[in-house]
């Protein structure tokens, strides 16, 4: 059974649950536990909300031995549930042969929360299980926030091959921008002239779109539309870090801000994370920055980018830093890889979500880009045709890819 499925009507199971007894020896009760540290995959991002890490660690019982369930009737499964409560989302279906720990329960016993091998963690009805051992020997948990289980979150995304690096880090970022006041249903854009362009994810905030096979992308879009970033929702909002023809250089550097906007001594980034208070930003910076040799150097388009992410990272914003389209101009050619191994690297060195755009545009025609060689191209029926024939274009794709990066941190991150 997929993860997602939710089934109210399945029969009991019967999970046999050895705690020893409830006065374990001091000796048990000193050993370590052996769960598993390495990090087990999320699930596949489906219609099916996932449930919303915490910074509270899930409470652990003393070592208990991890043995299979055993199905009642022809139930073949166990649902965990995110919360103690059948109406909320589920967590994983699995096998009801999988070995699971209970590691607590509710503080009234109607509730259990079983863990499996692999890592997730979730809710079992305590009417639907039956153990021989004592529960008072398990952890009784009290606040709702202290129900809610980890989520490991994976660093290979399963269905969204261009987004790589979201990891716990992201987690640590978005807490701390809570702090700060920032809104986690806000995005910020920036970049230059394919960033500020009107086709790139405006469409999405004016309901031009079709999402085609990608129904599952309208419960993000319906997150960012809600709230007014500045001039309108994160989609349609202008941001004051993003204009034709800036560079990595252009966005750190106070003499470019908007003087009707920002602060004296104020830099274009700043200025917008200070106004939209955003959770996440979208960056692509490097275009311009190909082909100006003379001011830019490798080294120095590394130092600005390095600020960029810093600066975010201070204000408590998730930087996704975007790999830049393939250039087709002949003196340039050799530099565009060069920027985009920088951005890779720094993506990883930082520990932040890398958006691999320059991937995702292989195999289109004219890697869709249009005559000049250098901005995305747009599909007849718009930016926001998500159809195998509107996604033969450059601008298209980067809608789609956008619109999957913010889902996946939605998901994995936010929620």
């Amino acid at each position: 059974m997929p993860v997602g499925f939710r089934n109210k009507k399945h029969s009991s199971l019967l999970v046999a649950v050895l705690l020893l007894s409830c006065n374990l020896s001091a000796e048990l009760a000193n050993q370590p536990q052996t769960i598993s540290t390495s990090p087990p995959l999320i699930a596949p991002l489906t219609d099916t909300p996932s449930s919303t890490a915490t910074s509270t660690p899930t409470a652990t019982a003393t070592p208990t031995p991890s043995l299979p369930a055993e199905p009642q009737g022809n139930n073949s499964s166990m649902i965990l549930y995110t919360l103690p409560d059948a109406g909320s989302d589920v967590v994983a279906s699995i096998p009801s042969t999988s070995p699971v720990s209970i590691i607590a329960r509710s503080q009234d016993f109607t509730w259990l929360q079983a863990r499996t091998e692999e890592g997730a963690t979730g809710w079992v009805p305590a009417s639907q299980v039956s153990t021989n051992s004592c529960l008072d020997a398990l952890p009784a948990l009290h606040a709702q926030e202290d129900y809610r289980p980890q989520r490991p979150i994976s660093l290979e995304l399963q269905g969204y091959p261009y987004l790589k690096g979201l990891c716990a880090r992201s987690r640590e970022i978005f807490l701390h921008g809570l702090e700060l006041g920032n809104r986690s249903e806000v995005f910020s854009k920036i970049g230059d002239s394919i960033t500020i362009s009107s086709h790139f994810l405006a469409p999405i905030g004016y309901g031009e779109y079709w999402l085609d096979q990608y129904t599952h992308l309208q419960e993000v879009i319906d997150f960012y539309s809600t709230t007014n970033a500045r001039l309108g929702n994160s989609f349609v909002n202008p941001s004051l870090s993003a204009f034709g023809g800036w560079s990595s250089w252009t966005v750190v550097n106070f003499h470019a801000a908007d003087p009707g906007q920002c602060l004296p001594g104020e830099v274009p980034l700043e200025c917008e994370l200070r106004l939209v208070k955003p959770a996440v930003a979208l960056i692509m910076l490097g275009t311009n920055d190909v082909v100006d040799p003379d001011l830019i150097t490798p080294k120095f388009y590394e130092e600005n980018i390095r600020k960029v992410i810093e600066t975010c990272i201070q204000n408590g914003v998730i930087p996704v830093l975007s790999t830049i389209p393939a250039m087709f101009l002949p003196e340039f050619t050799e530099r565009e890889p060069v920027f985009n191994a920088i951005i890779i690297r720094l993506a990883d060195e930082y520990d932040i979500p890398l958006w691999d755009y320059h991937a995702a545009l292989d195999g289109l025609p004219n890697s869709g880009l249009i005559f000049d060689g250098v901005h995305p191209s747009v599909a007849p029926g718009g930016a926001g045709d998500f159809s195998p024939a509107g996604l033969q274009y450059g601008m298209n794709v980067r809608n789609l890819t956008a619109l999957q990066v913010l889902d996946a941190i939605w998901r994995g991150v936010i929620r």
